[in-house]
């Protein structure tokens, strides 16, 4: 029975967190396609480590500094 809740909470916390992580994956690939077409620099060492962070991490725990 504990494996059974376990694994509806896990479905439930991806079902309500599915467009949201998808809204992040989004904001990274705009960014590195405007990059491959040459409209912004390449990332450096610390803005590819924001853009891990970025994907890993939901929103509400993000650093202040990536809250634009």
């Amino acid at each position: 029975m504990r494996d059974f809740l376990l694994r509806w909470k896990y479905r439930w916390i991806n079902f309500m967190a599915g467009a949201e992580s998808l809204n992040r994956r989004v904001g990274v690939e705009n960014y590195l396609a405007m990059c491959a077409a040459g409209k912004k620099p390449l990332p450096d060492a610390e803005k590819c480590a924001e853009l891990a962070t970025r994907l890993g991490v939901e929103t509400r725990y993000w650093p202040k500094r990536f809250k634009k």
